[in-house]
């Protein structure tokens, strides 16, 4: 896991501890997780609306980074997301 720079993930639940239980070794290293609030699923659906900041960090501590987190996140409702954009996503392997 050497090559890997970056990991980011959705803030539902179980986007995270799959992220974190797939890539331990990477984060053993101290390296934290990207929370992307745009890359959850926009539902009203019980298992498809998030936890909030404060119950992520009661339950994960410093193993997330925070920073692409936007008040209203939880709300998952399309017309917040959909206007914020995340425009074009370039990935490289």
């Amino acid at each position: 896991m050497d090559h890997i720079d970056l990991i980011v993930a959705s803030p539902l639940r179980r986007a995270i501890q799959t992220a974190l239980i797939g890539y331990k070794p990477f984060f053993d290293k101290g390296n934290k997780l990207l929370l992307m609030p745009d890359l959850q699923e926009v539902s009203d659906l019980p298992m498809d609306v998030g936890s909030t900041q404060e119950e992520l960090r009661e339950e994960f501590g410093d193993k997330l980074d925070y920073s692409r987190m936007y008040e209203g996140y939880v709300q998952n409702d399309e017309h917040v997301h959909g206007s914020l954009g995340l425009g074009k996503l370039t990935w490289s392997v």
